[in-house]
């Protein structure tokens, strides 16, 4: 009796990342004669080496196209023959085929038994990966020998249609084996087949298209891709009217079906990207959005877009810049480096493209190589031109990096220079340059210049005062540090109201009493609006428990009195005033 158990089997789209694209080959036709070579032998060997030698290059093409053969094989296999027989009532099988065709279902259908019967012991629990891997070998062989199994029963009867259903049940642990292998070409062949005999399952088409997307076989990775979306159409697991698949949110399909579109539709703008295509793959992607609430998903399409656009669509230039990347992170070759993205400088179109490229040249300019001067000038042609708001911030904030990056180098130039003892002056430019830009590190630079120029008591002051505009409110070094600089300075200015209170205001922190040292700072800035605002707000969120009810009240006192006046001078909106946001760049 024919072994009737069968296995539902439920697949999952699932993500996978593009790859690389394709490069052309280039064959050198010129004679090249090798150091130590006369170029009567070079010409002698160069035309005896084309009948015996195959260029590299060429051999990988050829390889290519072998593995293009092998895929197009199951075409011509014999098995795809009978399975065009299935519906055609001209064709006759005798009662013998039958019986042998029965004979051969029963052994596949043993076979099948033995597949469940091995893939329960592999889900045990606390099995060791020997034995997961002897498993693994035993169900791959069972599979096979069922797979023959099936096709020779399909071969004595293709209007067997049951057959048919168990060979469909055989491929189909196979493509969950090969995925798993990562064995393309024989994943190809199976899924090809499995197209034969089941039509309309888009399931089918999508496996087949990441089979092809994996090793670069754009065009047939489209086609499937496309295919996949077409089937889900024509076949929803939902009903599904013409008008409902028009609109831009699909809340006809189910969401099921809704993730599988998603996934068919991403994967041909990926497919698309490959191919050099933007314009299209923009689109799909586009397309892709529309059938998803995600934000995750949603996320992937925003920075996949951002991605094309880096260069106005230059798609190979964004791929370019990502193999650059990669092939430094590996070798961490800073020559290489620079080379290539002076090369990949000469294909970018517009100017943010170019800038970020320029930033990544510095940076390793400066850092890897230590060649100074020509990545802090590279950099600082960026910074000087790019457009800046009114608090002088870049107006795209893709640009915060290299203003941060340009302001570190001022720095350690600066710092380079007084370790050396090589120019104070040179020292006090570059950090004079730094502070002018704005970075997380502002509030140490102006400390670094109020070191710097503690021989001038009034240059001093106004470096430090200008400090505790960025400075850590909890960066009890650098605190210290200028509210030491404040009170030596005003005490040889003579102003001993101000010695007094840097003074206290220094021991308090001394005794790590942060709440009142941040109150006292708060108060010591009334007159200074923008400044005062920073320390009473931060005041008010981190010690509001442990202030005194006359101290909230001071406090809020000094910031609506500061709002009023910054707003008077227009420095800040009504909706500043609102929001009581803690201001600075830390």
């Amino acid at each position: 009796m024919r072994n009737k158990k069968w296995l539902a089997l439920i697949l999952v789209a699932s993500m996978l990342p593009g790859c690389a694209g394709n490069s052309k080959l280039t064959r050198k036709r010129n004679l090249v004669i090798p150091v130590g070579v006369d170029s009567t032998t070079a010409e002698l060997a160069d035309s005896t080496a084309q009948d015996i030698f195959v260029e590299f290059e060429q051999e990988d093409k050829a390889n290519k196209l072998k593995q293009d053969a092998l895929l197009s094989m199951v075409a011509a296999d014999t098995i795809w023959n009978f399975l065009k027989f299935i519906g055609d009532t001209s064709a006759k099988v005798t009662r013998e085929q039958r019986q042998q065709a029965i004979a051969r279902f029963n052994r596949g259908a043993a076979n099948m038994q033995r597949v469940m019967d091995v893939q329960k012991r592999l889900n045990r629990k606390g099995i060791n990966e020997k034995t997961i891997k002897e498993l693994r070998s035993e169900l791959y062989k069972i599979l096979i020998q069922a797979k023959q199994s099936f096709e020779e029963a399909i071969k004595l009867n293709p209007f067997d249609l049951e057959n048919r259903d168990a060979l469909s049940w055989v491929l189909w642990k196979l493509v969950q084996y090969y995925e798993n292998k990562d064995a393309n070409i024989e994943l190809i062949n199976v899924l090809t087949e499995l197209t034969i005999l089941d039509k309309g399952d888009d399931q089918l088409y999508f496996r087949l298209g990441q089979a092809y997307h994996s090793m670069e076989y754009w065009d047939r990775a489209l086609k499937n891709f496309q295919k996949a979306e077409q089937m889900l159409r024509d076949f929803p697991s939902s009903d599904m009217t013409d008008q409902a698949l028009k609109k831009t949110e699909q809340t006809s399909l189910s969401p099921e079906d809704s993730l599988n579109l998603y996934t068919y539709i991403y994967y041909q703008g990926d497919t698309y990207a490959e191919l050099l295509d933007a314009k299209q793959a923009l689109e799909r992607l586009e397309t892709a959005l529309t059938y998803t609430h995600n934000p995750e998903r949603q996320q992937v399409i925003h920075q996949y877009v951002e991605w094309i656009n880096w260069d106005n669509g230059n798609v190979r230039a964004s791929k370019l810049k990502d193999k650059i990347l990669e092939t430094y992170a590996q070798d961490n070759n800073h020559k290489k480096a620079v080379t290539n993205f002076k090369k990949l400088l000469t294909i970018l179109q517009n100017r943010r493209a170019k800038d970020e490229i320029n930033w990544r040249i510095a940076r390793i300019e400066f850092t890897g190589l230590n060649e100074l001067e020509e990545g802090i000038d590279r950099l600082s042609k960026i910074v000087f031109t790019t457009k800046k708001n009114a608090q002088g911030f870049p107006v795209d904030s893709t640009y915060n990096p290299y203003f941060e990056d340009f302001a570190i180098m001022c720095n350690n130039i600066a710092m380079h220079n007084l370790t050396n003892r090589l120019s104070r002056k040179f020292a006090y430019t570059y950090l004079l340059q730094a502070v002018q830009i704005h970075s997380t590190i502002r509030g140490n630079l102006y400390v670094e210049l109020a070191k710097l120029t503690n021989n001038n008591p009034t240059t001093c002051i106004n470096n430090s005062l200008e400090a505790f505009k960025y400075i850590n409110p909890e960066d009890a070094e650098n605190l210290g540090l200028i509210m030491k600089s404040l009170t030596n300075s005003y005490r040889r200015l003579g102003q001993q109201n101000e010695v007094k209170l840097w003074y206290a205001l220094w021991k308090l922190l001394k005794a790590n009493q942060w709440k009142d040292l941040h109150y006292g700072i708060s108060n010591a800035f009334a007159r200074t609006p923008d400044v005062c605002v920073r320390w009473s707000q931060y005041t008010l969120d981190n010690y509001r428990k442990e202030l005194s009810k006359r101290e909230v009240e001071q406090l809020q006192v000094l910031l609506l009195n500061s709002y009023k006046t910054m707003r008077d001078r227009g420095v800040v909106s009504l909706q500043m005033k609102k929001s009581g946001k803690f201001g600075g760049a830390n």
